[in-house]
């Protein structure tokens, strides 16, 4: 159905919905109206599955909202394409406008093209982003509903500045941030770091066990780290790692490739090396963003390299002691 014909279809539809001719389709309509009840208060569905994932959940809150002695005659019509009328297209706009206009309208998706990115949320909060990192949430009716896949930094305004309460999901995790919040988290396939910035406890879960008992407390300072796919139950204090939105990066043993991803996307370039032994190498250093020359020179100090700049790539070299 082309977008014209979609429209028309909708059009129709409302209007037979608004203006019936005919009490026969009132038996079927009556499930149909309660169902729009029903998922008129449902949330829109989750940011991070597919289309067809959620329009298959759409249709399920239709079942369930439809009586089961009158479920026959609403839903079969529904689903079956050779008895496309009333009934069916009050259906089908209902499920479009719900689901159709949410996937083409309603996902905001911040990813930084370079560097870091300040970003700043319909609430006023502001979040820092890493380049490679991707935020997604909802622009419709904003609740603090946040999809994070990489890096980024969270600074959540007060209640009192209009802030409220985010719930920021990862692979791994959910956090639950009240307003005043802040925090750094790490979420991506080298590692998890969560590390309380702020003066409020943050409360933590598995996104497959949300209920109260299965949460854990990180308070002001400490850290969450882990670099197996589950969350670890590490805590460290110190918050140095924390400065990259200000240009200073800084690691203590991190994975060496996750160290040169970062350095790639803050400088835009490519990192070359021969290292064998780099899928196990471990890395404790810094660098500033401040100079590219000086960045790789403090990536290679700790790790006793030597290194080649040429344009827009970055060589690493083992250091060769020459014969005396």
């Amino acid at each position: 159905m082309s977008e014209e014909e979609e429209k028309d279809f909708i059009d129709k539809a409302l209007h037979d919905l608004n203006h019936p001719k005919n009490k026969k389709f009132e038996k079927e309509l009556s499930p149909l109206h309660k169902a729009m009840d029903e998922v008129d208060n449902m949330k829109i569905p989750d940011a991070k599955k597919s289309k067809k994932e959620s329009w298959k959940d759409i249709k399920g809150k239709i079942r369930t909202a439809a009586p089961q002695q009158e479920k026959r005659g609403v839903i079969e019509v529904f689903f079956n394409p050779q008895q496309i009328r009333k009934v069916a297209a009050v259906a089908a706009v209902f499920v479009g406008i719900y689901a159709l206009w949410f996937f083409m309208n309603g996902i905001q998706t911040i990813s930084p093209s370079d560097g870091t990115l300040e970003y700043t949320f319909p609430d006023g909060s502001v979040a820092y982003l890493k380049k490679g990192s991707t935020i997604d949430y909802l622009k419709h009716r904003f609740d603090g509903n946040i999809y994070l896949n990489g890096h980024a930094q969270f600074h959540i305004k007060p209640a009192a500045e209009g802030g409220v309460s985010y719930e920021v999901k990862t692979d791994r995790s959910v956090i639950f941030a009240n307003t005043g919040s802040s925090f750094d988290i790490r979420d991506d396939n080298f590692l998890y770091h969560l590390t309380n910035l702020g003066n409020e406890h943050l409360n933590v879960t598995s996104p497959h066990h949300l209920d109260e008992g299965n949460r854990t407390i990180v308070q002001n300072g400490h850290s969450l780290k882990s670099t197996s796919k589950r969350i670890g139950n590490t805590f460290d204090l110190g918050t140095s790692h924390s400065s990259w939105p200000s240009g200073h990066f800084v690691y203590n043993e991190v994975p060496f490739k996750m160290v040169i991803k970062d350095f790639e996307n803050q400088f835009g370039v490519i990192v070359e090396h021969e290292i064998a032994e780099i899928e196990d190498m471990l890395y404790t250093g810094s660098f500033k963003d401040e100079d590219i020359t000086k960045a790789v020179a403090s990536l290679c100090e700790s790790i006793n390299m030597d290194f080649i700049l040429e344009g827009e790539k970055v060589i690493l070299k083992q250091i060769v002691e020459e014969d005396l």
